[in-house]
């Protein structure tokens, strides 16, 4: 688990919602979301920094400048590793080619047809979503089409 500057893991700590709940630290998220449902009236609002923090509004511009999970944040927001690069501007590697070239162009050309293809070709073709005495003829006239484009 993750250091947590507040505290452990099986610290207890009071639910927001109603003092009579005390629950573990690392199952306040859970909580939180099982115990809003219940309070839906209660103008609560989350601080940006830790999910678990639950503040009234008014409140909330202090807080954010007391939470103590606002360090780890900004440490975050402003430590560059030292072993990081920094990311190259992405270049053009493929130069463009003049051509003349445009498939939009060309008239006549038929659309593919997958099963028109693999009639005519020595592929296993397959029958799906067919009864069970269809799938048997098909197999059988499958296995004639087959010996029939081997010969």
């Amino acid at each position: 688990m993750m250091n947590n500057p507040l505290g452990t893991e099986n610290e207890e700590v009071i639910c927001p919602y109603d003092i009579v709940h005390i629950i573990k630290r690392g199952r306040m998220q859970g909580h939180l979301m099982k115990c809003r449902r219940n309070y839906k009236n209660v103008p609560l609002v989350e601080c940006p920094f830790n999910i678990t923090h639950r503040i009234n509004k008014p409140e909330l511009d202090w807080h954010v400048q007391i939470c103590p999970d606002r360090k780890s944040f900004e440490n975050f927001k402003f430590t560059v590793a030292p072993n990081s690069r920094s990311i190259p501007s992405p270049v053009n590697v493929m130069p463009e080619i003049e051509t003349t070239e445009n498939w939009d162009d060309e008239e006549d050309v038929p659309t593919y047809d997958p099963k028109a293809y693999a009639a005519n070709a020595p592929v296993l073709r397959l029958c799906q979503n067919a009864p069970p005495l269809e799938r048997k003829f098909f197999r059988k006239a499958e296995h004639l089409r087959l010996k029939r484009l081997e010969d």
